[in-house]
């Protein structure tokens, strides 16, 4: 786990000892250095992309749909730091694609300032025991993954007393700082996927209300033709929806 041989940090280690008293829950541990590329860190491990995926970018993308309006709106989003998105249109319009490209934009260029290193550090050393991983999950953190997979891995973890992987997979995604939510209306039609869903949706809605965090969903359900509570958020004017058109991508992507 390297660093950058001269990181004014680490010292090219990739870890850092921070300086706490005895009885803080990172007495004696190390945290990731901030400088560390993010191909090599844990957070990009759980980001859902492959590792060919990091140099995708939405600027790149054919403006196939005027995509270019949603790129600008969701980079802006991105750069403030908070909100809730709805992205929405017909298939093969390239939402994944595009969305996948903006957490791999996330992670090459990190939407972090050196200013916030020392926010980040000064907030591990004020954390108790169970504040630090939410700091340590907030701070950059971001995950590109299906609804459908996240309803799986919470079902595992509730069912499973001996799931710790899964639990630790749904804090991350429950408190990392951007999370995307691909086909957000293609659950199994039943009360307890509905219900798991709306828990965590509204869970992720409070903190985007909070300006802690980011959620964008994607689907393909016009969310002014739906009811119901989900539906409902996303109307809140401190909501964003976006329309990513009618005509198919995939005649004319190149692979």
């Amino acid at each position: 786990m390297d660093c950058k041989a001269d990181c004014e940090i680490c010292g090219g280690l990739g870890l850092v000892k921070l300086d706490v008293d005895i009885g803080h829950p990172l007495f004696g541990k190390t945290v990731e250095c901030p400088n560390l590329p993010m191909e090599r860190t844990r957070m990009w491990r759980r980001s859902g992309l492959r590792d060919d995926e990091l140099q995708f970018a939405p600027e790149e993308m054919l403006d196939v749909n005027n995509l270019e309006n949603v790129r600008r709106s969701l980079e802006s989003i991105l750069q403030r730091g908070y909100g809730f998105v709805y992205l929405w249109g017909e298939y093969g319009t390239g939402k994944t694609t595009f969305l996948k490209s903006l957490v791999a934009k996330w992670f090459r260029l990190g939407y972090r300032s050196p200013e916030s290193y020392k926010e980040y550090f000064d907030l591990l050393y004020k954390a108790d025991r169970n504040e630090i991983r939410n700091v340590l999950n907030q701070y950059g953190g971001a995950a590109f993954l299906k609804t459908s997979h996240l309803i799986e891995v919470m079902t595992k973890a509730e069912f499973n007393a001996d799931r710790d992987d899964e639990a630790r997979d749904v804090e991350f995604w429950l408190n990392c700082r951007l999370l995307v939510l691909d086909e957000f209306d293609k659950i199994r039609d039943t009360p307890y996927a509905k219900e798991k869903r709306f828990w965590f949706f509204d869970e992720r809605y409070e903190r985007a209300m909070a300006k802690r965090s980011i959620t964008i969903m994607a689907g393909n359900i016009d969310p002014e033709k739906e009811d119901g509570y989900v539906f409902d958020r996303l109307r809140d004017k401190r909501s964003t929806i976006l329309w990513s058109g009618d005509k198919s991508f995939r005649p004319v992507a190149d692979y």
